[in-house]
């Protein structure tokens, strides 16, 4: 339970700030200071290093990294249902359409706040290399 509270304690002051603040830029920053008070706390405080707060289970294991064709072959392509590609094909054209549309309101609005022109092609490809990683 000891590993679990400080989890548990900073969900209820997320849950807390997320219905009671009436400032946007207080749930963001909670959800960075969350983290950082955990490793002032653990360093400062408690004087740990990060692999002695590993031993005693406060932070993950290092995982060795994992090359992509591991990853790649965990998926089973025999499951995947290929003759729907053709139905799904259109709804994921209407997609893309709507995503695209949505970009360019974003761009606008983005624009309107800023009191300022941008430069409209520039920010759609900027989120078309993004959409594409």
């Amino acid at each position: 339970f000891i590993l679990a509270f400080p989890g548990l304690l900073a969900a209820l002051g997320l849950t807390m700030v997320s219905r009671l603040s009436k400032n946007d830029a207080l749930l963001p920053l909670c959800m960075v200071l969350i983290p950082s008070l955990f490793y002032i706390v653990i360093f400062c405080f408690v004087g740990w290093d990060l692999d002695q707060a590993r031993d005693a289970g406060w932070v993950g294991q290092v995982a060795p990294p994992t090359p992509i064709q591991d990853v790649v072959s965990l998926i089973d392509f025999s499951l995947v249902q290929w003759s729907l590609i053709g139905e799904i094909l259109w709804t994921w054209a209407g997609m893309v359409f709507v995503v695209s549309f949505a970009s360019c309101l974003d761009v606008a609005a983005i624009s309107m706040d800023m009191g300022e022109a941008l430069d409209t092609n520039r920010e759609l490809a900027t989120v078309g290399i993004c959409n594409c990683t």
